[in-house]
């Protein structure tokens, strides 16, 4: 069994032993020793192993936990060398500190024992306390912040055609709904239609309960009972008419279903179909409207 695998097994059984009876101790804290500043020429004068073997037997008897270099230690324990002495330090997220051990005349025994002994008192005195942050490692990339959660208000405008009995128009609307999973929401529209006798705009404002339904990356689905007012004006092209221009109020009621799709967490864009009923016709210069309709068009939303 070489020298390293005998220094590990030693390592898990010291750490092994710092559990009491009745009960468990806390956490010991990690650390990790690095000699690969050490210039080559170095491992062999200064016969490295053995002494790699001398201070990681040292750590666990003091209590340390001894980790792989790049596992995220709490304390990263440095050697290193400069000229005819050995520098060695000790860091953490939040301190660092250095000390220096001369090379000179006496044996490697003393030299191993002075150097495992000052990198365990490195190690006390870095030990950071118990709510302090470990340093992170390309193995333990921290976890994304999660996005704040929406306050459920979302703002959005569509597009599209209105198809009635005598026709199909274009049609723009505003909607403002609150609420997650179930919410409501207030619309306004306008539709833009007529022919050569007569101009027609039409103002549907509709007041809903939704259900939102998540379908999973980013899609949802979305179905609505709504009803309100639809507000009906005209202007007659002949201008010898006295009824030539007029508003009529009419009780709207509509079934709107949505899909849409939110790849982002602040917005999205979709599909709306709405199949109404309006309470009044109102046929006039070769226009008209019967009570049943149904509206199509793509949405753009914000949420907040």
């Amino acid at each position: 069994m070489t020298a390293r695998w005998l220094t590990l097994l030693l390592c898990l059984a010291g750490a092994l032993t710092h559990a009491q009876d009745g009960g468990v101790t806390p956490a010991p804290t990690t650390v990790a020793v690095d000699f690969t500043q050490l210039p080559p020429a170095t491992w062999t004068e200064l016969e490295v192993l053995t002494l790699e073997k001398k201070v990681l037997v040292r750590l666990v008897q003091d209590g340390f936990a001894v980790m792989a270099k790049d596992a995220g230690a709490m304390v990263r324990l440095t050697v290193s060398r400069r000229e005819n002495t050995l520098v060695l330090g000790a860091s953490t997220c939040a301190r660092e500190q250095t000390t220096d051990v001369p090379l000179g005349a006496a044996p490697l025994g003393e030299l191993h024992l002075e150097v495992a002994q000052r990198l365990a008192a490195l190690a006390r005195r870095c030990a950071p306390p118990p709510d302090e942050p470990r340093p992170p490692t390309s193995g333990d990339a921290p976890a994304p912040a999660a996005p704040p959660p929406s306050k459920g208000l979302r703002l959005g405008g569509s597009m599209g055609f209105f198809f009635r009995a005598g026709g199909t128009d274009p049609v723009l609307r505003a909607a403002v709904r609150y609420g997650r999973t179930l919410g409501v929401e207030v619309t306004a529209g306008l539709v833009l239609s007529g022919v050569t006798e007569v101009t027609v705009f039409e103002v549907p404002v509709l007041v809903a309960l939704s259900l939102h339904l998540d379908l999973g990356k980013g899609f949802a689905l979305e179905a609505a009972l709504a009803a309100g007012v639809f507000v009906h004006t005209f202007l007659l092209a002949d201008p010898a008419r006295t009824d030539r221009a007029g508003v009529r109020v009419d009780v709207m009621a509509s079934l709107p279903v949505t899909l849409s799709f939110s790849p982002l967490s602040w917005g999205g864009i979709g599909l709306r179909v709405a199949p109404s009923l309006v309470s009044g016709v109102h046929p006039r210069g070769g226009w008209t409207r019967g009570l049943a309709s149904v509206e199509a068009c793509g949405l753009a939303f914000l949420k907040f």
